[in-house]
């Protein structure tokens, strides 16, 4: 019987190895201009952009003997030779966080800038806008499909039942049902039931009258009454 057995070089060859390719920074750069950093408050002058990092809180900010510091506060600290105690706040008169303008920035307390503020009405959101029923994006339903919706439910309709003619989750039906959503309809607050609220007026009276603990039962009224008139 003839063994082959495999030999191993005695010389170790060092190929030479793949060079990387350019990988490119993960550092976002990003330009700030006057077109993308609009002047809340146009002054005389343009803004002075800080094209450095910015904090969260909408300033920018720079490294100060290895301290973070805001580059408005550092800038009045440069001009007027010293370092800002803590109770002077800087105020900006352009209302734009990242400007660093000398002439746009002054010394001044925190009732300073609430005034500032209260008097450019910066104390208050802007409004958001509220859709409603049809109007809303995310709208499945039209009015005339939930108005459809409510009349099955009342005349005995199962849920499952009625989620199934319109497409629609058991959930949504409910929700619909019980005013979680849909409570206005067409931009406007639902309108009260006078017929309802007189019936269970009467049905209160009754049962005081009567000394019952509970109103007795009656049958629901019917909200939508279409009169028609003979010709």
């Amino acid at each position: 019987m003839v063994e082959i057995r495999t030999l191993k070089p005695l010389v170790k060859l060092h190929l030479p190895r793949k060079t990387q390719g350019y990988r490119p920074s993960k550092v976002k750069v990003v330009r700030r201009t006057q077109a993308t950093h609009p002047s809340p408050t146009p002054q005389p002058t343009p803004c002075r952009l800080w094209q450095g990092a910015g904090g969260s809180d909408g300033y920018g900010w720079r490294k100060v003997d290895g301290q973070p510091m805001s580059m408005h506060r550092w800038v009045m600290s440069e001009v007027l030779e010293r370092r800002l105690r803590s109770d002077e706040i800087v105020l900006h008169a352009c209302d734009n966080p990242f400007c660093y303008r000398v002439d746009h920035l002054s010394i001044g307390t925190v009732q300073d800038n609430n005034a500032d503020m209260r008097a450019k009405r910066r104390d208050s959101k802007p409004p958001v806008n509220v859709f409603h029923g049809e109007a809303h994006p995310m709208a499945k339903l039209s009015a005339h499909e939930v108005r459809s919706i409510r009349g099955h439910r009342q005349s005995g309709l199962t849920v499952k039942t009625i989620a199934e003619m319109f497409g629609v989750s058991p959930s949504t039906i409910r929700r619909i049902c019980s005013g979680q959503t849909w409570a206005v309809m067409n931009g406007k607050p639902p309108t009260r039931d006078l017929l309802a609220e007189a019936a269970e007026r009467l049905d209160a009276a009754a049962a005081a009258e009567a000394g019952a603990a509970t109103p007795p039962q009656r049958i629901r009224p019917v909200k939508h009454l279409e009169l028609r008139r003979d010709p």
